[in-house]
């Protein structure tokens, strides 16, 4: 970690905003947050589509009730958004499309529709409430901003332990107490693969050998490490070098293997 003092703080050369873009993009470059989106819109349409089922029972009188009016129009909104938001993501959901919905990401204009998609099934709940009791209304708005503010408060206070924790762990590191500062580490959460993830998982390489001669291409379910022996058809059983990563492909420099 380094920096000037009174600028901040950065790794790396990049600051912690940058970082936490690079992070976020990353979502969209293998598709997980496009998945996810995707999901969930599909969720918000399905609630949305199920309110208006539910309205095939209600008689011609409460139809007319102003509460459930606002609903069939906030829910009807939710509806729409939400099915074209189903559709861009599953149209353009392929590797080639992935930086074109990155970039509608990053227009207001797509900002602003999303958020209708997602506050109009929230807002068209609320006046479904107040259509059925004014009570059971101001029960849930109670409760919906006492989450808002138990999760801020909670966030609030994540990020002060982490700030104390981070400060503790680099005065052990400038005190040279690296026992000290590893067992402060010991706790962390460490996110692991699913055994589904793991078994379709591919990682693809480039294979040369000690001259940079190019062996040819494997793809591998596991991130290869140095020392690591594997079969070819072409060149046979061949070992793990260097590894070599650059923004179009990594290259495994190996040579052959006696084993």
């Amino acid at each position: 970690m380094n920096g000037n003092q009174g600028s901040e703080p950065t790794i790396n050369g990049k600051t912690a905003r940058e970082l936490a873009l690079i992070a976020f993009k990353s979502g969209y470059e293998d598709g997980t947050i496009i998945a996810r989106q995707q999901h969930m819109s599909s969720v918000l349409g399905a609630i949305s589509f199920a309110f208006f089922l539910a309205l095939f029972s209600a008689s011609t009188d409460t139809l007319s009730k102003p509460a459930l009016i606002a609903s069939e129009i906030l829910f009807s909104t939710s509806l729409v958004s939400n099915i074209l938001i189903f559709f861009l993501y599953k149209t353009l959901s392929g590797k080639n499309e992935r930086e074109y919905i990155w970039d509608i990401e990053n227009t207001t204009y797509a900002g602003i529709f999303k958020f209708i998609a997602l506050a109009t099934p929230i807002l068209g709940t609320f006046s479904l409430i107040l259509h059925f009791s004014v009570t059971a209304f101001i029960f849930s708005v109670a409760t919906g901003l006492l989450g808002v503010f138990t999760f801020l408060l909670a966030n609030r206070q994540i990020t002060s332990r982490l700030s104390k924790l981070g400060a503790y762990q680099r005065s052990l590191l400038h005190a040279e107490r690296d026992e000290d500062y590893f067992k402060s580490t010991e706790h962390e959460f460490k996110t692991r693969s699913t055994a589904e993830e793991i078994c379709t998982r591919k990682y693809d390489y480039c294979l040369k050998n000690q001259e940079k001669q190019l062996i040819g291409f494997i793809t591998l379910n596991h991130q290869a490490v140095v020392g690591d022996v594997f079969e070819t058809a072409k060149s046979g059983s061949l070992s793990i070098l260097r590894i070599i990563h650059s923004e179009e492909t990594t290259t495994l420099i190996c040579k052959k293997s006696m084993e």
